[in-house]
């Protein structure tokens, strides 16, 4: 399966990171190809209508041109953002699910990743990945009941790529893809999935890079802890540094209640 990560010329260290680390796990069904990011210059130049941001425009017309570049392969198609990284199993994880569970299940998109936005969700999610760990197993999750955000990476069924293309049109563009998507999902216009424990997970960068200075840099940053600490290999990572920066930083009330939930997500937990 072709497998195409959507990068700006200028970002050298994303592109570096995750064709390592596709280079030490893939297996050889699979192939990566680069798919050059549309810039903000380009939205500029051209004037692309909409009331979304220029940054969020050139993320909306990169992902529509890797589809339309596809519409004729009538194969599926693994879109990824420059800034995700791949476990060692995710590559053989990825191929059984193409080749028994997709054939038992009605999909259109099927996300490796994705944010989740709500604290009860987020818990539900933990718990649940603690189940399938335990019993080395994995899910595919109906996004349409799930709270989830982002577009970073996800399969589309080869045999829903046009349709896909036709449902995103030529409209202006006033809501970001990923939200967009999610809105065919939660219409029933698109059936998404999402495999848990997440198969791919942000790398350093994108955590990093969350770290900036706006009223949302944190909101960003434990959403994608979240993600790093919930996918396959979330055990071997280690977020005890920033968590305790963050914990600091809390106002007593607040801490008193993540030990609350956190008392009640601790395997010794009893629910009654």
């Amino acid at each position: 399966m072709k497998c195409f990560y959507i990068n700006l010329e200028a970002a050298a260290s994303r592109r570096q990171s995750i064709e390592n680390s596709f280079a030490n796990f893939k297996t050889q069904e699979f192939s990566l190809e680069r798919f050059p990011a549309v810039d903000i210059a380009f939205v500029t130049e051209h004037k692309i209508e909409g009331g979304l941001s220029g940054v969020e425009k050139a993320c909306f017309l990169s992902h529509r041109s890797v589809l339309r570049k596809n519409l004729e392969q009538g194969d599926h198609v693994w879109i990824l953002e420059d800034d995700q990284i791949f476990s060692p199993h995710t590559f053989d994880l990825v191929g059984n699910f193409l080749n028994i569970k997709a054939a038992t299940l009605e999909w259109d998109i099927m996300y490796t990743d994705v944010g989740i936005s709500t604290v009860g969700t987020m818990c539900d999610l933990f718990k649940l990945r603690r189940d399938l760990m335990a019993r080395k197993a994995l899910e595919c999750l109906n996004l349409a009941r799930l709270p989830f955000f982002g577009a970073t990476s996800y399969i589309i069924n080869g045999k829903s790529v046009r349709k896909i293309s036709d449902l995103i049109g030529e409209a202006p563009l006033n809501i970001p893809y990923d939200l967009l998507l999610r809105k065919f999902i939660y219409e029933g216009k698109l059936n998404g999935h999402v495999t848990f424990p997440f198969l791919t997970t942000d790398s350093d960068e994108a955590i990093n890079s969350s770290i900036q200075k706006s009223e949302f840099a944190q909101t960003d940053l434990l959403w994608s802890l979240f993600r790093k600490m919930t996918w396959l290999d979330g055990d071997n990572f280690n977020p005890t540094t920033v968590l305790n920066e963050i914990w600091s930083g809390l106002d007593m009330k607040s801490q008193l209640y993540g030990v609350l939930w956190a008392a009640m997500a601790d395997p010794g937990f009893k629910a009654k």
